[in-house]
């Protein structure tokens, strides 16, 4: 009998904070970033899920126009806030039963998401919309298989 595991713990992946409209009038398509009115922090994951992202942190009042020359890129930087890490266990154990000498079965049972530890996805950042700071995203659930194969 074998069985292998593997483990990955990961810390948050990096998101950029967007205003989900063409705050410079470049008829572009993309992301445009908002103005950061004090050091952006979010506290997401685990007992977090919903308005996880400090919404003062950002404004997008400067950037809109009063005449048509005040259009005006966002000042907030690339991927300032991190969303919630991640930890994945998977296992598999496995039984060959020799039945002559160039055939076997083998008889595997695998996991994955083994402790079923639901890993969150990044919030929503798009500034200004209802789910802004929102978690609404999660990995799929634990997985168990049963296999069998005859090897020749």
């Amino acid at each position: 009998m074998a069985g292998h595991g593997i483990l990955i713990f990961q810390s948050g992946l990096p998101f950029n904070v967007t205003t989900g409209t063409d705050t410079a009038n470049t008829a572009a398509s993309g992301s445009y970033r908002p103005d950061l009115v004090h050091a952006a922090s979010a506290n997401c994951g685990r007992g977090n899920l919903i308005g996880c992202i400090d919404p003062s942190a950002f404004t997008v009042a400067d950037l809109y126009p009063i005449t048509p020359t005040n259009f005006a890129y966002g000042n907030a930087g690339r991927n300032i806030l991190f969303g919630p890490g991640s930890q994945t266990v998977n296992f598999s154990i496995f039984k060959n039963f020799p039945i002559r000498e160039r055939l076997q079965f083998q008889l595997r049972l695998e996991t994955f998401s083994l402790f079923n530890h639901t890993n969150f996805g990044n919030p929503s950042a798009t500034i200004n919309t209802s789910s802004f700071g929102n978690i609404t995203s999660a990995t799929a659930n634990r997985n168990i298989q049963i296999g069998a194969k005859l090897q020749f």
